[in-house]
């Protein structure tokens, strides 16, 4: 018999609150007679604004009146709702020593090992899903696993077993190491891609034309982008001329290179092995095409580099 029903409900980049709160509720109405539900708004952004985001997604949680729900309590606003919420509820985190969280957290060959603490003992543990807030997701699934009287040794087993989703921090091993995170961009999710991209100890490229659809807020969010990449990233491509300006607006630390089909033989060599301690400025490409930023690829990236493909760019916006 199903008992749970599980709401990921991160990522949406479109103003689409009617359309996915009659889905929401319709879910939440199934939710009541199965007894549970995982809730977890991980830093999605939508074009009605974070305010707007926060009420929206408040009120699934009240719908589902007093049956038990997980909360990432690492998160400001799911842990205002958990604090609102009244009935049987839990929560999970990485920051918190609570009742069940992950600690020791370390990347090695991409993949991520940490330990899970659960009734004052350590699980040793390691996923192929690459991001920090994998590892929330992880938890808020374990304990709504253990709610429902499953072993945590058999669910630990089940997390190694996963398989990324594709184009979401999806590793690709070629004569470079790729992170393909393509399927959608908001701020939250890129700042977790960076995360991920600065504990790798290899020359940082990162190529992306920065987060579409963002509404009057587009502008802003570039901005944060360009400064998160101006910290991360030892070399950067920027696609397309939609978010050009704020994409460069915060790279303090690059110098900004236009680069075209018939220059593309002009870039140097010495850019093959950047070295990533030095005090010189680094390089970022600006290039109007997908296709221009693969010359790039080939031209000067080797096996000491990682490749981050930072969201996908729809073509209407080429």
């Amino acid at each position: 018999m199903i008992k749970v029903a599980f709401f990921d409900v991160d990522g949406t980049l479109l103003d689409t609150e009617r359309i996915y709160m009659q889905a929401w509720k319709a879910a939440a109405e199934l939710s009541k007679e199965l007894g549970a539900a995982r809730f977890t708004p991980n830093g999605a952004f939508l074009i009605g604004g974070i305010g707007q985001l926060y009420f929206t997604k408040k009120e699934l949680s009240d719908y589902l009146g007093v049956n038990y729900c997980v909360f990432n309590l690492d998160n400001p606003q799911t842990l205002k709702i958990f604090n609102e919420k009244s009935g049987d509820k839990s929560g999970v985190s990485i920051n918190k020593k609570i009742a069940l969280y992950a600690d020791n957290i370390k990347i090695i060959n991409y993949e991520t090992y940490f330990d899970i603490y659960y009734q004052n003992q350590a699980f040793p543990c390691h996923t192929k899903l690459l991001g920090i807030h994998n590892i929330s997701n992880i938890l808020l699934a374990l304990d709504m696993a253990l709610h429902l009287g499953i072993n945590i040794n058999s669910a630990i087993q089940t997390i190694i077993n996963l398989n990324p989703t594709p184009h979401r921090l999806e590793y690709i091993k070629s004569h470079i190491d790729i992170i393909d995170d393509t399927y959608n961009c908001s701020i939250a999710s890129a700042s977790y891609a960076l995360e991920f991209l600065s504990n790798i100890d290899k020359i940082k490229v990162v190529c992306t034309p920065g987060i579409v659809e963002g509404g009057k807020q587009q502008v802003n969010l570039n901005q944060q982008l360009s400064t998160q990449l101006n910290l991360v990233a030892d070399i950067v491509i920027i696609v397309g001329k939609t978010n050009r300006k704020a994409l460069t607006s915060k790279l303090d630390n690059f110098n900004l290179i236009p680069i075209n089909s018939k220059n593309i033989n002009s870039l140097p060599t010495s850019h093959c092995n950047i070295n990533v301690s030095t005090d010189q400025k680094k390089s970022a490409y600006i290039v109007d095409t997908l296709d221009v930023a693969k010359l790039i690829f080939t031209k000067i990236l080797n096996s000491n580099h990682v490749l981050l493909l930072l969201n996908d760019l729809p073509d209407e916006y080429n």
